[in-house]
């Protein structure tokens, strides 16, 4: 399955308060692939190569907008994003 039809089945998958929020990360820059993508639902798109700052921001945007939606439980500890993205390897 590629990405069109996976980011396609889990819009289709869950209830819209279920949806993830989907960064496509692909080496096709081409503007048309890009409204493909956003039309079956991708939320951010990022080409390649992605440098470590660059997906920092992205995912820091992701908290931004969705953290106001989260309920205490589902609180994400920013010191191990932090780490994760650190040991990505680029």
């Amino acid at each position: 399955m590629d990405g069109l039809s996976t980011i396609h089945v889990i819009r289709q998958t869950y209830a819209p308060q279920q949806q993830p929020y989907i960064i496509v990360l692909t080496a096709d820059v081409r503007i048309e692939k890009q409204i493909q993508f956003q039309e079956v639902g991708a939320d951010l798109f990022l080409s390649k190569p992605v440098s470590k700052d660059t997906l920092a921001r992205a995912i820091q945007h992701i908290f931004q907008k969705t953290l106001p939606l989260l309920k205490r439980s589902q609180f994400i500890n920013w010191v191990w994003i932090d780490i994760i993205i650190r040991r990505i390897r680029f």
